[in-house]
């Protein structure tokens, strides 16, 4: 999971990749808890316990 400014001016995208299979898995617009909240709701509570492990770097917008 990470976070990069699309334009100057603190426009920030979040993408989220699977890094084995090399794709991307969910990209959007903001950098927060919330906005990548419909990722894990489509993955579903079997799939989303499967994930072993999430990178990223110590950005607090997402934040537990």
């Amino acid at each position: 999971m990470e976070e990069f400014a699309i334009q100057k001016g603190h426009r920030n995208t979040t993408v989220i990749v699977d890094v084995e299979r090399k794709r991307v898995l969910w990209i959007e617009r903001r950098r927060s808890r919330a906005q990548i909240r419909p990722f894990f709701e489509q993955l579903g509570p079997v799939r989303s316990a499967q994930v072993q492990a999430v990178a990223m770097d110590m950005d607090t917008a997402y934040d537990v």
